[in-house]
């Protein structure tokens, strides 16, 4: 899953924990591979899911709203590449 989303698997363990400790997840066994782990959100975790997804989509609509649908297309493949650069460290800094 980490690498999925681009995160070190360590801080990807500390957000789960902390989203555990929220009761936003849980965590279970897989059982074909006792090393891993099912990653099930709850019911209220899937509430805020939705409501994350609702407040981001009425953010990036109020944002981009003097872009046409291409134009915002292309924005968020330029963001996407511009995050995946800074996320592997080849910024230089």
């Amino acid at each position: 899953m980490a690498g999925q989303v681009g995160l070190d698997r360590t801080v990807m363990t500390c957000l789960l924990d902390g989203l555990e400790g929220q009761g936003l997840l849980s965590r279970r066994p897989n059982p074909q591979d006792r090393r891993a782990r099912h990653v099930i959100l709850s019911d209220e975790g899937r509430s805020q899911l939705r409501r994350m997804r609702t407040d981001v989509a009425a953010a990036e609509a109020r944002l981009l709203v003097e872009l046409n649908e291409e134009q915002r297309a292309q924005f968020r493949d330029l963001l996407t590449r511009v995050a995946l650069t800074a996320q592997r460290g080849t910024l230089g800094g």
